[in-house]
């Protein structure tokens, strides 16, 4: 009968852990769990890896942020869920223990950030000015300038942004938007942004 009792005891812990799994190749919509109970404990990288010390943090802010308007908080709804799903092939493979898979599932992540902000109807570029400054005030100028990692990806946004603006007045206004912020982070303006026709 013990016999019995562990094989049935074994089999919940496996299943547990099988559901577990599955979890983690479908991130829920609105929370921010993947990060630390899948990413983190499948690819331990630590405090300053991406899991715990960027993605987590950040999808967490957004998350309980509640002065986004109703455009704002689908945009950080479809953008925390897209983020996430970007490392479920992360959550799949196995990995080369000689490769820094750390510094490979930061650039992974990184390099999607511009398609995530943008390429869904609630796009970053569309979002109203108040709702562009309340995510880049969450951010705050370090995160999002300070490394060329960051930096490059707020190009790419601009340049995706510039790109989707459809009529010359949504251009004019989100010009204003984006000089608007670098006058407050106190930034030179070399963007090149004063030149389009």
């Amino acid at each position: 009968m013990k016999v019995l009792y562990f094989c049935l005891v074994s089999s919940l812990f496996s299943l547990s852990s099988v559901l577990a799994q599955v979890d983690c190749l479908n991130p829920k919509k609105g929370t921010c769990d993947f990060y630390a109970d899948c990413l983190e404990e499948k690819v331990p990288c630590g405090k300053q890896g991406y899991a715990t010390g960027y993605g987590g943090k950040y999808c967490e802010k957004f998350r309980t942020a509640r002065s986004f308007s109703s455009g704002g908080r689908a945009w950080v709804n479809r953008t925390m869920m897209c983020l996430q799903q970007v490392l479920v092939p992360f959550m799949q493979d196995s990995y080369d223990p000689s490769k820094d898979i750390c510094k490979v599932i930061r650039k992974w992540a990184f390099d999607s950030h511009p398609y995530c902000y943008t390429e869904h109807e609630s796009s970053f570029c569309f979002l109203s000015p108040r709702d562009i400054f309340l995510a880049v005030f969450m951010i705050g100028p370090k995160a999002l300038l300070g490394t060329g990692e960051s930096f490059r990806q707020v190009k790419e946004v601009v340049k995706i942004c510039l790109g989707k603006l459809k009529s010359r007045e949504e251009y004019r206004r989100q010009i204003q938007v984006f000089k608007d912020i670098t006058e407050i982070y106190g930034l030179a303006d070399d963007s090149g942004l004063d030149n389009r026709d």
